[in-house]
């Protein structure tokens, strides 16, 4: 009776060590296992972003998030020596340092990582509502283009970044909807030249809003296009304007 006792008090202890070990299913090559958890109420962590880094250089070399027990494995490539930070909004990072792994120690086990509640004076936090650039009526979007940071000394493209519905890319060029087949107005008036190639004329200084219409009445004549950029300039700002 003892014996079956003993017997089964070892089992229960290899398996809850095989749990903490094996929180992730098992890997092979050069690895560093962990276990995150909160540090008031030892509850697990999802989500923790953590990463390896090089010790000789700091240059990061693997990450990954922990999973809902919160356990992690960081796979690595080579032997060597690294670091580990574990970082969560609203807790302290942790940094775990001198992890070296070799052909003999090709595994690295950090044990329970517990992250501590960021302590911060609340009383000095002022929280501002800041007003979107983006506005959303009924048949169109309107950006305010004074609003969005990305238009700053920039052309009309610039002031489109970061505009739902709307893809810019390095050379300039726009798209609407996934198309670039669409049609540019400046204060109402159609252009002679094609949409991406007016929109990287029209300094975004000169422009007070964009009009943003997908769904465009037949008075626009929209055949062919997914839609309308309608560019509101600043009073007489676009006067003389080449593509006018």
């Amino acid at each position: 009776m003892k014996t079956n006792f003993i017997r089964y008090f070892l089992i229960l202890f290899l398996l809850q060590s095989k749990l903490f070990m094996y929180g992730q299913p098992s890997v092979s090559g050069y690895y560093i296992k962990g276990h995150i958890i909160e540090d008031e109420t030892n509850e697990n962590l999802e989500y923790v972003n953590v990463v390896a880094y090089s010790q000789r250089d700091s240059s990061i070399v693997t990450g990954t998030i922990t999973n809902k027990q919160g356990y992690f494995t960081l796979q690595l490539n080579k032997p060597g020596a690294y670091y580990v930070t574990a970082d969560f909004i609203g807790y302290e990072k942790i940094v775990i340092e001198n992890i070296t792994l070799t052909p003999e120690k090709m595994g690295h086990l950090t044990g329970r990582l517990k992250l501590k509640p960021s302590t911060f004076g609340i009383d000095a936090v002022e929280v501002v509502a800041e007003k979107p650039f983006v506005t959303y009526q009924l048949d169109k979007k309107v950006v305010d283009v004074s609003l969005n940071p990305s238009a700053q000394g920039g052309t009309a493209v610039d002031a489109l970044e970061n505009v739902p519905s709307i893809q810019t890319d390095m050379e300039g060029n726009v798209t609407l909807r996934g198309s670039s087949s669409f049609t540019v107005l400046i204060d109402g008036r159609q252009t002679p030249l094609s949409g991406t190639d007016a929109l990287n004329q029209i300094p975004a200084s000169a422009i007070e809003k964009i009009e943003i219409i997908t769904n465009p009445s037949v008075k626009y004549d929209p055949d062919g296009t997914t839609g309308i950029i309608n560019i509101i300039s600043k009073k007489n700002r676009l006067k003389g304007h080449s593509v006018v």
